[in-house]
């Protein structure tokens, strides 16, 4: 019998045209994910509207961690006094973050309030700038995000992250127009369709093989399904 023949040779044969087949549909799923109509877009856009508020923002960014002058004696400092020094020093930074934020409050400029931010802590590096210009919520971190409710012209509360303490002005607030995340919206919606489809396709497309031809064992490169086909001796 030749090799291109028996019921082996039909079951390895029935099993391509289910790949070929497999492959074909998710291209088909593929395409399809790709045609978003755009009353689906609309009703994203409208049903996440707080993804696309957008509002102008300043911020100051004050440091947790104060450089101190190297002391004038070489003595190498004690673990317990090397930590009491980093302690006084986050406790100094937090006080002036404390008052700085009273005075933005006041009214201050931010650049100023910035400024004198980072010369308190040591620093020699030029600091950020504090006008942030249009920010959407996604942009921030987490725990900043709470500043997008505030109102025209507030200055928030101390907010205070592993990386430094924060200051927020609130600008001019906004929704960015649909037609400007039409196209974003558009390939989110995309993204997901073609995960929701191709999961979908894993799940419902995993081909079941006969045994009698083939053993249970997995890692054979050459059958779907990770299934090894008997050798002759295991057949007899």
């Amino acid at each position: 019998m030749g090799l291109d023949q028996g019921p082996r040779f039909e079951e390895l044969l029935r099993v391509a045209r289910v790949q070929i087949a497999t492959q074909q549909l998710g291209h088909a799923l593929q395409e399809k994910a790709t045609q978003v109509p755009d009353k689906d877009i609309e009703d994203y856009y409208r049903n996440n509207s707080a993804a696309y508020d957008e509002a102008s923002l300043e911020r100051i960014l004050i440091p947790k961690t104060r450089q101190t002058p190297t002391p004038a004696t070489k003595a190498k400092l004690s673990e317990a006094e090397t930590k009491k020094r980093e302690q006084d020093g986050e406790a100094a930074m937090k006080t002036k973050a404390e008052a700085l934020r009273v005075r933005a409050a006041a009214g201050e400029p931010f650049s100023k309030l910035q400024d004198e931010a980072y010369v308190f802590a040591g620093l020699k590096t030029k600091p950020p700038n504090p006008t942030l210009g249009k920010v959407r919520r996604g942009n921030l971190p987490p725990s900043h995000i709470a500043v997008m409710d505030l109102k025209p012209g507030a200055v928030s509360a101390l907010i205070s992250d592993p990386s430094g303490f924060f200051i927020y002005k609130m600008g001019e607030k906004g929704t960015v127009p649909l037609s400007q995340v039409r196209e974003e919206i558009r390939g989110t919606l995309q993204a997901k369709r073609m995960q929701d489809s191709m999961q979908t396709l894993q799940q419902s497309a995993t081909p079941e093989l006969n045994e009698k031809y083939f053993g249970a064992s997995p890692g054979s490169p050459l059958v779907p399904g990770g299934v090894h086909p008997q050798s002759p001796s295991e057949q007899n």
